[in-house]
């Protein structure tokens, strides 16, 4: 088990470098610049602003109190998620002894989330994913546990409090949840199908009393046009995201279903009938290995963690969001998978491809991490607090707001220029807009772009500007822009764009 022993240093400092590595390189993206505005107010107003999200509060909570300890720059506030992920990489690993009693299957658990490009990614990014991924990591942990036969306060307890915080971290944290009380039901586990029933029915109930009333609430404030209905092709896509995206991801699925039959004895002398019985005999090895208990456990969370939220997204409103949310699911899929390896991959061309799994997701980390991007949020607000001078107006129309007044906080500007929003709804939720209402109440827009101009006219001192960051969406961001020229002169249009606005013109009392 030499291999072991090499396979676990290269993955201790890996997950360091997957967590950490180039966190302060990156602009901060829109979802992570409004979550971190969010947590970085009073913690008796960060409730009330995530009404207006789509998620719930316990990790804008949690953050809340690490950005008083650390601060809010990019390396501190997405240092919590590699944390996270950190803790998660042992969770499975503690998942796949659990499940085996072999600490072969954990370190293949564990390896298995820490090189997916998705955990990476996630890794890496100021949200909840990283979180809510740990979360499921542990009521899986717990409930194995359980079932198998421990009846100890301490582990009861244990997982309803794991439950009660992933259902206040996100949404789909239930689906699985759900598929494990499915999972008691359709296996026939009578000793335990009751004791779930009320260990479940006891971890929903805060969720239920406490958030519901506020999940009604977000169902009407929070625009979900951005999210498409899926078509079935979405979860092999989602499956194939796992480990890569676009012709990566499908490879390495290839290559995994491969290595379960690289343990097939070649008979000594060939022939097509003792080769086609040594091959039936790898899959009956597989078709036993799928239906043992653990493995259909992990099936039915991972088919009803996919299916739930297809299901809704049809009836009631899209909310499946490939690469984000899917992360739900992540932990059960690499468990599963490590079973199967586990069981039936020759262990030597396991490490050969863990080697290169390993090298090519730390390859295309610091290659990713490398890259200039000259359009960012960051670029925006440094050029905004470089030539700005106090007093001057940011008018925002589009979802730079919640990038740029991040930066402004981080550069300690935020009482250095006015700001405003067109349109005005955009204050309460900067983490979205619902373009086709706005392009259908047209009416609407050209009355706010003349009340804003007229607005910018009362409270506009001498020789200051109005710096327009003109939005990526031309249709909303027109009529403001032909409201101040109506009335303010046109200084100059700087080409200084990022990913929601295309140009910042400049205009003059």
């Amino acid at each position: 088990m030499h291999f072991l022993s090499v396979l676990t240093t290269l993955s201790v400092i890996a997950v360091f470098v997957f967590a950490f590595y180039g966190i302060r390189s990156r602009s901060m993206w829109l979802d992570e610049a409004y979550t971190v505005l969010v947590s970085n107010r009073p913690f008796s107003d960060v409730i009330n602003e995530v009404k207006y999200d789509s998620a719930p509060p316990l990790y804008y909570l949690l953050l809340s109190f690490w950005v008083r300890i650390f601060g809010i720059s990019e390396g501190a506030v997405r240092s919590l998620s590699g944390l996270f992920y950190i803790a998660n990489v042992f969770v499975m690993y503690r998942l796949g002894r659990q499940l085996s009693f072999h600490r072969y299957v954990g370190y293949v658990s564990a390896f298995l989330f820490l090189v997916s490009p998705l955990a990476i990614r996630h890794a890496q990014n100021s949200r909840m994913y990283t979180l809510l991924s740990l979360l499921v990591s542990l009521s899986l942990l717990f409930f194995f546990k359980i079932i198998s036969g421990d009846k100890r306060s301490k582990t009861l307890i244990t997982y309803i409090l794991v439950n009660v915080a992933g259902s206040f971290t996100h949404y789909w944290f239930l689906f699985p949840l759900f598929g494990q009380g499915l999972a008691v039901t359709i296996l026939h586990f009578r000793r335990h199908f009751f004791r779930f029933v009320a260990l479940i029915t006891v971890s929903v109930i805060p969720f239920l009393v406490l958030w519901m009333p506020v999940v009604l609430g977000q169902q009407e404030r929070c625009g979900t046009t951005w999210i498409q209905k899926p078509e079935f092709e979405v979860i092999w896509a989602t499956i194939v995201d796992f480990y890569g995206r676009e012709r990566i991801g499908p490879w390495v699925i290839v290559v995994f279903v491969a290595l379960m039959f690289t343990t097939v004895q070649a008979p000594r002398t060939w022939s097509i009938k003792a080769s086609f019985k040594s091959l039936t005999a790898q899959f009956s090895k597989l078709k036993n290995q799928v239906v043992s208990r653990n493995s259909l456990i992990l099936i039915i969370v991972i088919v009803c963690s996919f299916l739930v939220p297809f299901v809704v997204s049809h009836i009631v409103q899209p909310i499946f969001v490939m690469g984000r949310y899917t992360i739900a699911v992540l932990p059960v899929f690499a468990l599963l998978l490590a079973l199967l390896l586990s069981e039936l991959a020759d262990q030597k061309l396991l490490f050969i491809c863990f080697c290169f799994l390993l090298a090519g997701a730390q390859v295309s980390l610091i290659k990713s991490r490398n890259e200039q991007i000259s359009y960012t949020d960051r670029n925006t607000a440094q050029y905004l607090v470089e030539h700005g001078r106090k007093g001057d107006v940011i008018l925002y129309t589009g979802l730079s707001h919640a990038g740029i007044e991040y930066y402004l906080a981080l550069f300690e500007k935020g009482s250095f220029f006015k700001r405003l929003s067109y349109p005005k709804e955009l204050m309460q939720h900067m983490g979205w807009r619902d373009i086709p209402k706005m392009l259908a109440e047209k009416d609407e827009l050209q009355k706010e772009a003349l009340a804003t101009a007229r607005e910018l006219q009362s409270v506009m001192g001498k020789d200051a500007k109005i710096w327009l960051l003109y939005g990526t969406d031309v249709e909303v961001s027109e009529p403001i822009k032909v409201e101040l020229n109506s009335v303010f002169r046109l200084k100059e249009v700087l080409d200084v764009a990022g990913p929601f606005h295309k140009n910042i013109f400049v205009f003059q009392t």
